[in-house]
């Protein structure tokens, strides 16, 4: 049984066996390049970029507006939350 704040000790080895659980299961998913749909067409796919690419996308997507923490502050005071 938990306390006040906490979380029951089942909860936790449920969760741990989960993560634990997800690499093996992993190993089961198809390569995207062999999926395919019902009519058997292939997938598309974006092309392959460069990692730096890669990173200057991701740094592009974490600058917008739309992702960043004062935003989301901002947002969070005007629903009334105090974070």
């Amino acid at each position: 049984m938990a306390g006040a704040g906490a979380i029951a000790t089942s909860t936790y080895l449920i969760f741990v066996g989960i993560e634990a659980a997800a690499f093996p299961i992993s190993w089961l998913i198809s390569p995207p390049h062999k999926v395919r749909r019902n009519d058997g067409t292939a997938i598309r796919q974006g092309e392959k970029l460069p990692i730096v690419d890669e990173l200057w996308l991701v740094w592009a997507a974490l600058k917008h507006k739309r992702v960043s923490a004062g935003d989301f502050r901002k947002d969070c005071r005007i629903q009334g939350y105090d974070g």
